[in-house]
């Protein structure tokens, strides 16, 4: 702040003041210190009382400390075509329930290639986390589980006011121990957009996709599976002088089913 209001000659940004390039390739070391307070650091904790299962548990505050270097390579701009990989270490240490600290790890890989009309995005995540895991499962304690992310889309470009684009998305949760269960989405879709005024476009999207679940036991527990179908219609701009934004409206059906596994493979119930 001190260096930033004696004049735009002070300012600089650390990122780029950090980096190093080597022939093509551009080096960006990383480094955060984040400080936070929490006033309920096990959130939706279940607690038993008599044998039967009670929500929430008692609120827990503690102060947060977390601890984020990491290094990314770069090849190309991020505005224009790259390619890029990049690795970040968070270590969390909590004041008070220091039994709860951990150590996280994310992986990230982006990638872009913008032709005359195509256009090529894609990234990339694994994640091997050990921190608190909870909220909507009842449950919020410190659980290992490597996550996965990966999407990708191709855009062309049919007109200079008219484009198309298909994609394809996946992501996984991997859980090292019950009773929390492991789950994939994988979706498809395609879209269009169109820019009818200088200031607004219009655009739409139909996607399919496919969720799966399966608890991590060896016992006959069941497990859900779904298929799912939709798609929206809407609009982004400025539809007035004074108004912008983004509006759209859409639909989407689920179908259930419901799967029992068992030690042999898995068997549709």
């Amino acid at each position: 702040g001190i260096l930033a209001a004696t004049g735009p000659a002070m300012a600089f940004d650390p990122a780029e003041l950090l980096a190093q390039r080597v022939g093509p390739v551009v080096i960006h070391p990383q480094f955060a210190i984040t400080e936070r307070y929490d006033d309920n650091v096990f959130y939706s904790r279940l607690v038993t009382t008599n044998g039967i299962r009670n929500l929430p548990g008692e609120k827990i505050d503690d102060f947060l400390t977390i601890v984020s270097p990491g290094l990314a390579l770069s090849l190309g701009r991020p505005e224009d075509n790259h390619f890029a990989v990049g690795y970040t270490f968070d270590s969390l240490f909590y004041l008070e329930n220091d039994a709860q600290n951990s150590d996280n790890h994310t992986f990230l890989v982006d990638t872009r290639w913008e032709g005359k009309r195509l256009t090529l995005s894609g990234r990339d995540q694994i994640q091997f986390l050990s921190s608190i895991f909870g909220g909507a499962t009842g449950l919020a304690t410190a659980v290992e589980r490597t996550v996965f992310s990966d999407a990708y889309r191709i855009s062309y470009a049919a007109t200079e006011k008219t484009g198309v684009y298909v994609g394809a998305s996946h992501s996984a949760n991997d859980f090292a121990q019950p009773p929390y269960v492991d789950y994939t989405d994988v979706q498809g879709l395609a879209g269009f957009s169109f820019k009818a005024l200088p200031k607004t476009s219009f655009f739409g999207e139909v996607y399919y996709g496919h969720s799966s679940s399966e608890p991590n036991t060896t016992g006959g527990l069941p497990g859900t599976d779904a298929n799912f179908v939709g798609g929206f219609l809407g609009a982004e701009g400025s539809f007035t002088q004074r108004l912008t934004g983004t509006v759209k409206v859409g639909y989407e059906d689920r179908s259930y089913t419901q799967t029992t596994f068992i030690v042999a493979g898995r068997t549709n119930v």
